[in-house]
């Protein structure tokens, strides 16, 4: 009875529609070994009606001698237990497939290792993980450099070798090449295998493919790695001559281990004093710079090195600092700019990341430890979505380090000549300047005598006329200078260390990336304020601020349209903008805007046009080209070409010897300072040129100005000399650089293109009635219920008088709290947008 014993389970409906006289059987799998057992005697099932007797039934977890046979037993014959068959390796697996065999196999039995045989301390990889290939492909596409290597074969057994190399950022890590590798790099330090260990393995030993991704390795792969590893450089010196000529450009640099190309552009050095092997100059700058005060000699035969002529090895030797990790740094030295590239990194990490201020973050994959460049010349430096966690400034102090490499207890030194925080300072400093001119012209009078040079007019001669002193109340028009050529110099550092590793298709990524972001960052904010403004003027009546400037429309509706036409006008960067022209009447100095804009497409075009130019002529180019848009009257294009030139001075090895200057060195560094701050205070924002020149101390230099300046803007001329001397001196002078790093300069500095944006409506009604409360009314034709009301005497330093402090105790603080909330409402969205836009467009 019961259906054919090849009838798999469930082919007719499950057990409900099977006739069979057995009784039912219940099967459980013990989790613990998945044996298949019978736990009870069960009751028969019901029969159909008009079932035939089936001849068997087969359950199809049994083998086939488990068949009940209803033919021999009958219909009444007794249940059977049935036994134990099998035990499940894989029952889910078996199950699906119907694989008995491989159901009922039985477990494999372990094969014990022979106690003899060495363990390997970290498991075995069968495949390179993908973890493991990202990290190699940066380590192969970052140019890294080996300073030194030094092998222990005191155990033949077990030899050891310890690598010293210079990453990407300029720090010296070591490396230690045993039977568990180890990087002393942040990332090495977590026990991963970092990019410095993989370069290590794949480049400069040159290890078997299938050992390159290994964690660990025993005795025997160990001998056998460098048994088949390049010669360490002493052995390559003493297997050369020692006749000092030159030997042939083949092979590869003993430093970078990367093959040498007699068709490259990349200058190739060679051992003049003793074995005549070849080494990539840059290489051999990084060599010199690691030895950090020793004597500069050859990194294979250890002869002392004799430099081309003009060349300061020595220079370079004698540098290097200790930043907070411990590490020896050679950025500065090395012409570096000290920023990691996340580029390749995953992007959900660098986010996070970022997110928690470890680290920052642009759109082109570049990363700081310092900051990032993602602003404009209020916004002069690259924000940071944490500035305070991102731009770390290394304080010196009595403290002393380790040193990752030496081992040796060094002082604490100051911030690197690569940690540019301090310009974001700078930035924070000029806004402010700004925004106090404006305060100053409107409390004291747009034509006050503080507007002009010492000694004028009629031989008025007051504190804050005087040269220097004058640029904190006058301070304006300087600032916008300045601000340009932090611009140029921001801009151009990432793609200028682009072109300078020969990465021409990054370079035009980001310089497309960066330009069609740029409208965003800078107009989303100042049309964000012009919509504020514009409904301010359209108040109910008992709310609304009564002013003198903007003059409202006698309808909303004429109001916006008003304003659409200033807002394309304003966006227009091809029609001229500035203070002698038409004004965007929502926020006057907004103007700067589409000034900005063409000068930040002009130097990206700049910077694209400049990789078909030899590198050793570029700088000229770009100073050549400065001079002459100032001749043509293009003044902040000439700023921001002074900011592309000092971004080469920084990045490439032209300006070294100024990084460890000598005194008659520094001592320019401060003359170019106090130069560009002398410049920037001359009389200026006065349309008549006679007074410049009338003014003592300025005559001659306002002279010099050529005459179709006249007409216009005038101080514009100097304004771009003074700001290119002053900012290259704050790169150069480290007190000044610690000024400005200071965290209310720094926190000034974030919020300075709101401050910039949002103070000249605030002047127009909050700041108005402030004066007017203190007694000072310079709108006679308007009047308030504030006028007089708590009137503060006038009296002390002019342009620092007792009503204007007063008054300007809680100006200032309005202002910049409400510049930090629309900082977060409208300066950080634009930058998100411009991203997000970018994104969509695949670039």
């Amino acid at each position: 009875m019961g259906i054919p014993g090849n009838a798999p389970l469930g082919a007719t409906g499950g057990y409900n529609d099977l006739e069979m006289t057995q009784p039912r059987k219940k099967r459980k799998v013990s989790p613990a070994r998945c044996e298949v057992v019978d736990l009870t005697e069960a009751t028969p099932p019901r029969k159909k009606a008009g079932a035939a007797p089936n001849p068997s039934y087969t359950d199809s977890y049994a083998p086939e001698s488990s068949t009940y046979q209803g033919d021999t037993q009958g219909d009444d014959a007794p249940p059977k237990r049935r036994k134990k068959v099998g035990t499940l390796q894989k029952p889910t697996k078996a199950r699906m497939a119907g694989d008995v065999d491989e159901a009922l196999s039985p477990k494999k039995k372990k094969t014990k290792r022979d106690p003899d045989e060495e363990k390997r301390l970290r498991r075995w990889r069968k495949a390179a993980p993908g973890a493991y290939l990202e990290v190699k492909q940066r380590a192969l596409t970052q140019r890294m450099f080996a300073l030194d290597r030094q092998r222990d074969t005191s155990n033949p057994e077990h030899p050891i070798e310890i690598i010293k190399l210079a990453g990407t950022t300029g720090n010296v890590y070591e490396i230690r090449v045993d039977k568990v590798p180890y990087c002393n790099c942040p990332h090495g330090r977590k026990q991963n295998q970092c990019k410095h260990i993989a370069y290590c393995l794949s480049r400069v030993l040159r290890v078997r493919p299938e050992l390159e991704y290994q964690l660990a390795f025993i005795s025997s792969e160990m001998r056998e790695i460098f048994a088949a590893a390049p010669p360490l450089p002493s052995e390559t010196a003493e297997e050369s001559g020692k006749d000092g000529n030159r030997k042939e450009v083949e092979g590869e640099c003993p430093i970078c281990y990367s093959d040498f190309d007699p068709t490259s552009k990349e200058s190739i050095v060679y051992c003049k004093a003793s074995c005549g092997n070849n080494v990539h100059k840059e290489c051999m700058k990084q060599w010199a710079a690691s030895n950090r005060g020793g004597a500069v000699t050859c990194p294979l035969c250890r002869s002392p090195w004799q430099a081309d002529k003009g060349e300061n090895l020595q220079a370079l030797a004698s540098g290097g600092t200790v930043t907070a990790e411990g590490y020896v740094n050679l950025a500065s030295q090395l012409g570096l700019s000290g920023r990691r590239d996340y580029s390749s990194y995953h992007s959900h990490w660098v986010r996070d990341e970022a997110r928690r201020g470890n680290i920052a973050w642009d759109e082109d994959g570049v990363m700081d430890h310092e900051y990032i460049m993602d602003q404009d010349h209020h916004d002069g430096l690259e924000k940071s979505l944490d500035e305070t966690a991102l731009l770390p400034l290394h304080e010196p102090g009595t403290s002393t380090q380790s040193n990752a490499v030496s081992g040796q207890a060094v002082p604490a030194r100051s911030a690197s000549a690569s940690s540019t925080e301090f310009l974001t300072g700078l930035r924070g400093l000029a806004a402010f300047l700004v925004y106090f001119y404006h305060h100053v012209s409107w409390f004291y009078g747009a034509f006050d005598d503080l507007l002009y040079g010492y000694g004028q007019p009629k031989g008025i001669k007051y504190f804050g006329q005087l040269p220097f002193i004058r640029v904190f109340f006058t301070g304006g028009n300087p600032a916008v200078a300045i601000f340009f050529v932090l611009s140029g110099y921001v801009l151009s550092v990432s793609p200028l260390r682009s072109i300078r590793n020969g990465d021409y298709q990054k370079t035009y990524r980001s310089l497309i990336s960066a330009a069609i972001r740029r409208p965003f960052r800078l107009y989303m904010p100042p049309i964000g304020v012009s919509i504020v403004v514009l409904l301010t003027l359209h108040l109910p009546a008992f709310i609304k601020p009564t002013i003198v400037w903007p003059p409202a429309e006698a309808s909303l509706w004429l109001e916006l349209k008003r304003w659409v036409g200033d807002c394309i006008w304003l966006v227009n960067p091809f029609v001229y903008h500035g203070v002698s022209g038409r004004w965007f009447v929502y926020n006057p100095p907004s103007y700067t805007m589409p000034i900005e804009l063409l000068g930040s497409w002009v130097l990206f075009a700049a910077l694209a046009i400049s990789t078909q130019i030899p590198s050793r002529y570029r700088m000229a180019t770009f100073c050549a080209t400065g001079v002459a848009l100032l001749l043509f009257h293009q003044w902040f294009l000439a700023c921001f070409m002074a900011g592309i030139v000092l971004a080469m001075a920084d990045q490439t090895y032209r300006d070294t010897p100024m990084v460890n200057p000598t005194p008659s060195q520094r001592l320019l560094h401060y003359a170019s300072f106090f130069a560009g701050w002398y410049l920037l205070s001359g009389p200026g924002g006065v349309k008549e040129v006679q007074v410049s020149l009338d003014t003592p101390g300025f005559g001659y230099l306002t002279s010099m100005i050529p005459s179709y300046y006249y007409n216009g803007e005038y101080w514009r001329w100097w304004h771009t000399w003074g700001a290119l001397l002053l900012v290259y001196g704050v790169l150069r002078i480290q007190p000044l650089q610690r000024f400005f790093a200071s965290a209310s300069l720094q926190y000034l500095g974030k919020i300075s293109f709101l401050l910039y944006l949002i103070h000249m409506p605030l002047l127009w009604t909050f700041s108005d009635r402030m004066y007017r409360l203190v007694g000072t009314i310079n709108q006679t034709d308007l009047h308030t219920w504030w006028d007089g009301r708590l009137t503060v005497p006038d009296w002390g330093l002019h342009g620092l008088t007792t009503r204007f402090l007063v008054a300007q105790a809680v100006i200032t603080p309005v202002n910049v709290l409400l510049a930090h909330v629309c900082t977060s409402l409208l300066d950080d969205p634009s930058i998100r947008v411009g991203r997000w836009v970018v994104q969509r467009l695949g670039i």
